[in-house]
């Protein structure tokens, strides 16, 4: 790997909007709108997985949105 890939700033997540159709609108064509967290974690054995979280807020800044998934699981709040 060379200096430059190395010390060059990465982003800790990606923010994206996708939309979700919904099954009873079908015929028109609605969709629900969600925001994406998208971001590479550390896994077991020393690889890395990619988690996903959705969320209707789009106030919140991506670290935010992070933490707050963080202490809602480590406190049992959320299913991972």
């Amino acid at each position: 790997m060379t200096a430059a890939l190395r010390d060059r700033p990465t982003s800790i997540a990606a923010d994206t909007v996708v939309d979700l159709p919904l099954i009873a609108t079908v015929t028109t064509g609605e969709v629900f709108c969600m925001r994406q967290i998208s971001r590479i974690v550390p896994a077991r054995g020393g690889s890395s997985r990619q988690i996903h979280i959705l969320t209707t807020n789009s106030e919140m800044g991506i670290r935010e949105v992070i933490y707050r998934t963080g202490v809602a699981l480590a406190a049992g709040k959320l299913i991972p």
